[in-house]
């Protein structure tokens, strides 16, 4: 119906004009609207026919109610765009509000959280690497210690073994003047032999009371009692040799088992420490990349709300359009409609009869 009261409207009013002549100033207004234009022509024709014009009451009254479902139409159609246009605007502002929330949190995330963790996990590492340092110092600290006591031992071992081979070859000395293999008159030799002994015993060993001993007794001595007390006393230094001798193998061995023992605790805690090491690398590479992920995440997300804004811009712009599209079309109808009104209202008059009379009488005459 509309279609067709579109064509039969821009039909009439392009193909069957108003005589100039009809210049009243009714007429003219009434000539603005398509409908109103076709209401007088269609009176024109029905006066010319001699036709009753309560058929064309009719036919305007159905024009005019099939303007009236067009602006029912439109008016629904627009309602129903409204409606459309403020889903998809709550759902752009739902859609921005949650990226800009993940925005929002997703930045919290970096800087309060993750960037902490990360200074922190490179705190730790600097802590790791002192560690290391002063595990690998101790380590040292530990050899050059164990070098300079075994340095020290091998002296004291070398001393020790000197002087109980000094000393047996006092007691061997002493015993062949007891047992009579040396003449107790021939000191000489003897007396050499033994200031040489003194001499070695002296210098390494001057705390021993057998040195005294030694050097005051073996020039003096003489009788076979002098030379046993002499001998007694050597038995005696030899033992103290001999004991500090076997204590400084047990306080070696000691100190090289403690040593061992200490040089692997530092190893195992190195390893530890490289361990350590390695896992808080992981550690802060895992944070890096999160980071990174998070700040990818972050740009995509930004891009959203300047696609999500975008298309509310261009919503809003289009259904802007379209308001004012439906404004014009309402107002067209709505002016189609009182206009029409106007031209029924009119052609009923009896100064429209008498109008389209005289028009006919003058274009009868000019025939």
């Amino acid at each position: 119906m509309k279609r067709i009261l579109l064509t039969v409207l821009i039909t009439l009013s392009l193909g069957l004009p108003v005589q100039p002549k009809l210049d009243e100033q009714k007429v003219d207004e009434l000539k603005n609207g398509k409908l109103s234009k076709f209401v007088l022509t269609l009176a024109q024709l029905s006066n010319m026919l001699e036709r009753p014009l309560v058929d064309l009451d009719f036919a305007v009254q159905d024009l005019s109610e099939d303007l009236r479902e067009m602006q029912e139409e439109v008016s629904q159609d627009f309602f129903q765009r409204s409606a459309q246009h403020k889903k998809i605007i709550d759902d752009l502002e739902v859609l921005l509000g949650n990226a800009q929330i993940e925005i929002s949190n997703s930045i919290n995330l970096v800087e309060n959280v993750l960037k902490n963790q990360l200074v922190q996990l490179n705190n730790k590492q600097s802590s790791l690497q002192d560690f290391v340092s002063q595990n690998r110092v101790a380590i040292q600290r530990e050899d050059l210690m164990h070098q300079t006591n075994s340095k020290q031992y091998e002296e004291k071992i070398t001393d020790h073994q000197t002087a109980l081979k000094i000393l047996d070859k006092a007691l061997d000395i002493v015993q062949k003047f007891i047992s009579g293999e040396l003449d107790i008159n021939q000191r000489d030799p003897a007396q050499r032999d033994v200031q040489e002994l003194s001499g070695c015993l002296n210098k390494r060993y001057g705390n021993y009371p057998l040195v005294t001993a030694l050097i005051e007794s073996v020039p003096t001595f003489e009788n076979m009692k002098q030379l046993k007390k002499i001998r007694q006393k050597l038995v005696k230094v030899k033992q103290a040799v001999q004991d500090q001798y076997n204590e400084d193998l047990f306080h070696d061995k000691t100190q090289t088992s403690l040593y061992e023992k200490r040089k692997t605790q530092l190893e195992k805690e190195h390893s530890i420490f490289q361990q350590q090491i390695a896992d808080n690398i992981f550690s802060i590479n895992t944070i890096q990349q999160k980071i990174k992920v998070e700040e990818d995440f972050q740009d995509m997300r930004r891009d959203d709300v300047k696609r999500y804004a975008q298309q509310r811009q261009d919503e809003n712009e289009a259904f802007a359009y379209e308001i004012a599209i439906f404004q014009d079309l309402k107002n067209m109808y709505l002016t189609e409609q009182q206009l029409g009104e106007q031209a029924i209202n009119f052609i009923n008059t009896k100064q429209f009869s008498d109008l389209i009379r005289s028009n006919l009488d003058i274009a009868l005459r000019n025939k």
